[in-house]
């Protein structure tokens, strides 16, 4: 994704701020150790990684939700609030009717 096109006059739109993208990397980490001989990391975390490393390389302390791909929003939103603040058993797509 080309964060840096996405990322200026942002306006109301719903923000992603690096302090609580650093929350999400820990409860993900802690959640999902990295395992293997190589230490290999969990998707979730390397893709929360990698909007890590484009917000330091990029010099931003913010970007805008709409900046991040499907499966980056996807993985945000599933990491961005302590498991305890989130629904525990979310209905899926065939129970909401």
């Amino acid at each position: 994704m080309n964060y840096s096109s996405k990322c200026s006059n942002t306006g109301n739109k719903p923000m992603i701020y690096l302090q609580h993208l650093e929350s999400a990397i820990n409860r993900a980490r802690a959640a999902n150790p990295a395992s293997g001989a190589d230490a290999r990391l969990h998707a979730d975390v390397a893709v929360l990684g990698a909007i890590y490393g484009q917000m330091i390389y990029l010099r931003l302390r913010s970007m805008a939700l709409g900046a991040l791909s499907p499966r980056e929003l996807e993985v945000w939103q599933r990491w961005s609030l302590p498991h305890g603040a989130q629904t525990q058993n979310p209905l899926s797509p065939e129970d909401r009717g």
